[in-house]
């Protein structure tokens, strides 16, 4: 993984710490003082058609919101806030939270630097319909918390750009034995910087103390192998068993095996519309 890619993972994984600050593991995101609890995220209600809608730049809503959270929470509540920018991703960090996280370029002088937003979406698969590096605009509440804004019954409004490619495990398997190349070397320069949605069958599964390892069954004695962490261990594999259904945004990374491909996990999907295993079904 790249010191970008890893500190762009990271910094995710922060704003969606912030994000469930408070939260139990049965919760759905706390409600704004008044109101009643939200359900699930992708069976949120899109913002109403009489709310305000504000139109912001990312980067000037971040820094006014950075200057005074308190004032901004103020200045936007129960308000819809548009926005354009960069998509950086989109996951689902726990089953049913599915999230996109934006990209805000730093301010001037800064080319090399920017800050990542997050909000979770009404819609329940968004990696169907963006991609990282597209251009998209969102409809979005601001949700109620101080430190890190994010955004919630998020409206995707319009995108510009290639979605994410979208595979079988099956599938993907075949390409990569259909390659001809010396040591593959074709297949992984197709797919070494774009992240792949696949889905597939899994293999093995052996969990540890920090994480584990997975292997996806692929096609003809070809299979699909990756690590996992703590986090990912305690919200979506503790209870994947050989044989179960996984989907997720994976990206490769070179081996020299004829019959492993490598491959880092970014965030683990709902594998179809009827197998999404909620946090709070894990036992």
């Amino acid at each position: 993984m790249s010191r970008r890619r890893f500190a762009t993972v990271a910094m995710a994984f922060s704003l969606v710490a912030a994000a469930f600050n408070g939260c139990g593991k049965d919760d759905a995101p706390p409600a704004k003082p008044g109101a009643s609890a939200d359900p699930p995220a992708n069976t949120r209600k899109a913002p109403p058609v009489t709310a305000k809608v504000v139109k912001v730049d990312p980067r000037a809503f971040l820094d006014e919101f950075k200057a005074d959270d308190i004032a901004t929470l103020a200045k936007y509540d129960n308000v819809v806030i548009e926005m354009t920018a960069v998509i950086d991703s989109a996951s689902a960090v726990r089953p049913r939270w599915p999230m996109l996280t934006l990209r805000v370029e730093g301010k001037p002088g800064q080319a090399d630097r920017f800050d990542l937003l997050g909000c979770f979406t009404s819609d329940p698969k968004p990696w169907q319909k963006v991609g990282p590096g597209g251009m998209v605009t969102i409809r979005a509440f601001l949700k109620n918390e101080r430190f890190t804004p994010f955004f919630e019954r998020c409206e995707i409004v319009s995108f510009e750009g290639d979605p994410y490619f979208q595979t079988t495990a099956e599938a993907f398997a075949k390409e990569f034995i259909a390659d001809a190349s010396e040591s593959k070397r074709a297949f992984y320069k197709t797919y070494e910087s774009e992240p792949i949605v696949m889905e597939g069958v899994v293999d093995s599964h052996t969990a540890e103390n920090f994480g584990g390892n997975m292997t996806i069954k692929g096609a003809d004695g070809v299979t699909f192998k990756f690590n996992y962490g703590v986090v990912e261990q305690d919200g979506w594999f503790k209870n994947v068993k050989p044989g179960d259904a996984l989907k997720g945004v994976f990206h490769l990374y070179f081996s020299r095996s004829p019959n492993v491909i490598e491959m880092n996990i970014n965030s683990a999907l709902p594998a179809n519309d009827e197998q999404t295993i909620r946090r709070d079904e894990v036992k």
